[in-house]
């Protein structure tokens, strides 16, 4: 039987950061056992806002369109200690 919450944008968004969370969290474990984890930068991006059916809360516009909505895209980026091959640390925060 069709379940029309089940189906809701919310439930799918959450299932779908669900899933990229567990799936980033296999990434990192597999980084950390072959000892590439200290050496790896993570960045996350949106290629653009939302469509029609979705929400850029204050912002105006969505996808296809030039308005904030689309180039305001929500990034996050991790360094964890990036060295060059002599140990010597590059990035200094």
């Amino acid at each position: 039987m069709y379940n029309a919450k089940k189906d809701s944008i919310p439930s799918v968004y959450q299932e779908m950061v669900e899933v990229m969370d567990n799936g980033v969290g296999e990434i990192v474990q597999t980084l950390k056992v072959t000892g590439q984890y200290e050496n790896t930068i993570f960045v996350f991006l949106s290629d653009n806002g939302a469509s029609s059916n979705g929400n850029n809360g204050s912002l105006r516009g969505f996808i296809g369109s030039a308005y904030e909505g689309v180039s305001r895209v929500p990034a996050i980026s991790e360094l964890y200690n990036l060295s060059d091959d002599l140990g010597e640390k590059r990035f200094k925060f």
